[in-house]
């Protein structure tokens, strides 16, 4: 992507720029394709098996079969911040008990380790919702490395730090 910006006197430049966005667009479109009782049929008849790098390395696959999705997610650094917080952020954004289990569990797959898991239930009706809760899916390495933020502001909140206080 390429933004052109022409001064006054001088020739056009053509500058790279990376857009950085919340969420994955390929994983909110194969939630969003498969998303509620509308899509059933496409579900019983089409399994999903697709690997997606993204451009710094974190790596996602998702699986799914019938009205189960898992994504799976690796990157590098993650077991350096998974103790500061990652898993309980990862729950409390995530696990409903009905929709979506969370397991923080390394998982290997063709050779690849996986760091977590999402498990979302595609067949319940989000209503309109559905558009929502994609997004939150395709949110989710912003979500993992949200997870020691999070804890080091309830810290500071708190006035509270590992090796005394704030």
């Amino acid at each position: 992507l390429g933004v052109q910006t022409v001064l006054p006197g001088q020739r056009a430049v053509l500058c790279n720029m990376i857009l950085l966005d919340g969420g994955h667009p390929m994983l909110k479109e194969l939630v969003t394709a498969r998303l509620g009782p509308e899509n059933a049929e496409l579900r019983a008849t089409d399994k999903v098996d697709v690997t997606i790098v993204d451009f710094d390395g974190v790596t996602y696959c998702a699986r799914g079969e019938g009205d189960a999705l898992t994504i799976f997610f690796a990157m590098h650094g993650f077991d350096e911040i998974r103790p500061h917080g990652v898993e309980a952020y990862l729950q409390g954004v995530y696990s409903d008990g009905a929709t979506v289990t969370v397991s923080v569990a390394p998982t290997s797959l063709d050779g690849a380790t996986f760091n977590l898991s999402l498990t979302v239930d595609l067949a319940r009706d989000h209503g309109e919702g559905g558009d929502a809760f994609a997004s939150k899916v395709s949110e989710l390495k912003r979500n993992v490395l949200a997870g020691p933020f999070h804890e080091f502001f309830d810290a500071a909140r708190e006035k509270r730090v590992a090796g005394g206080t704030l």
